[in-house]
C-alpha cells in the first residue's frame, strides 16, 4: 500500500472512530492517571501529541463508542485522546 494510500485510510478509519462518541457521564467527568506515562494523540489510533503522566487528572469530554478511548482536556487546555486503561479505577 503506497505511503498516500495508508495516510487516506488512517485518516477515514480515525473519522469513523470519532464519529461514533458517547458523552461522559457526570461520575466520569474527572479522572486520574494511573499509568506512569499516558500518550495523549490527535484521534483515537491518531499521532502522538504529547504526553501526560501520573497522577495528572483531565477532564473526560465524551468516549470513543467502544469505551477504549477517551476524548480529554488537561489543565492546560490542552486536548487530546488517551486509553481509558490508562485510568485509575473508579472505587464506588
Amino acid at each position: 500500500m503506497s505511503g498516500l494510500r495508508y495516510a487516506a485510510a488512517l485518516v477515514c478509519a480515525a473519522a469513523a472512530a470519532v464519529g461514533n462518541v458517547m458523552p461522559a457521564d457526570a461520575a466520569t467527568k474527572r479522572r486520574e492517571l494511573c499509568v506512569k506515562r499516558a500518550t495523549l494523540r490527535d484521534s483515537p489510533h491518531g499521532f502522538t501529541i504529547g504526553y501526560l503522566h501520573r497522577p495528572e487528572t483531565v477532564q473526560v469530554v465524551h468516549y470513543a463508542a467502544a469505551g477504549r478511548w477517551a476524548s480529554v482536556r488537561v489543565r492546560t487546555g490542552r486536548s487530546g485522546w488517551v486509553l481509558t486503561s490508562s485510568f485509575c479505577r473508579v472505587r464506588r
